[in-house]
């Protein structure tokens, strides 16, 4: 059983922020992408846990600015799920400025 499958086969409260810590100090390139590609991947599937993780974050814009080397439409799938928090909000303004 691979890594990914075993330990983030589904998105949960406690394995997004070990995957984003994975993505944010990764610095191999291969396993960096592999990495951000389940991120993605998953953030597609179910954004409310990943948006939790965010919001704790001085440096979210960072993870999403890594996002880009992921799939990057996952992750704007798991945009489009989202709603119109304050910080969603700010998410999407974010990802709109950065997608031009």
């Amino acid at each position: 059983m691979n890594f990914f499958s075993k330990h983030f086969r589904i998105a949960t409260d406690e394995n997004v922020p070990i995957l984003t810590y994975l993505v944010l100090n990764c610095h191999n390139a291969f396993l960096g992408e592999s990495f951000m590609g389940q991120y993605t991947d998953l953030f597609g599937a179910s954004p409310e846990i990943f948006i939790k993780d965010l919001k704790r974050r001085a440096n979210w814009k960072q993870v999403v600015d890594e996002a880009r080397v992921g799939n990057w439409r996952a992750f704007e799938e798991g945009l489009a799920k989202l709603g119109n928090s304050g910080f969603e909000l700010e998410l999407k303004n974010y990802v709109a400025s950065i997608s031009k």
